[in-house]
């Protein structure tokens, strides 16, 4: 009943909801390619029209560290979060399952090791997403 309540009060709002994390997420996509010798964002297939609930970044582990680029933004008060799939074959449930592997997997590692969230929220406004492009900016200096 309390799901049930929150998805009634929400789904009047979906439309802006969705419409502001698309922005958002464009946003720092357009932003991104200014830095593109440190960071990497997502591919958006020209046919998909995704609803993110977050940005994902890739670092390039030549020229800084994830763990260097997360404490700056957290040190800024802007929250993170880990990306929770990459190489899922390194997670502990999966210790002693059998299984087959087809290829060395150095991409799901890349995604676990140099990779994170930055939010998009839909009450996040241009200002905000400047402040997280510009913090990220100032990671690299």
């Amino acid at each position: 009943d309390l799901q049930a309540s929150i998805l009634c009060a929400q789904a009047d709002k979906i439309d802006f909801i969705v419409r502001r994390r698309r922005e958002n997420f464009r946003y720092l996509d357009e932003r991104l390619k200014n830095l593109s010798d440190f960071f990497s964002g997502p591919e958006v297939h020209p046919a998909a029209f995704p609803s993110p609930y977050a940005f994902p970044i890739s670092v390039n582990a030549d020229r800084i560290s994830r763990n260097e680029v997360v404490c700056k933004l957290e040190a800024a008060r802007i929250e993170t979060r880990p990306i929770f799939a990459g190489n899922l074959l390194k997670q502990p449930a999966f210790v002693n399952i059998e299984r087959r592997v087809s290829s060395d997997l150095d991409g799901t590692d890349k995604i676990m090791r140099d990779s994170f969230f930055v939010g998009v929220h839909p009450y996040l406004g241009e200002e905000e997403m400047e402040y997280i492009y510009q913090t990220l900016r100032g990671a690299t200096e």
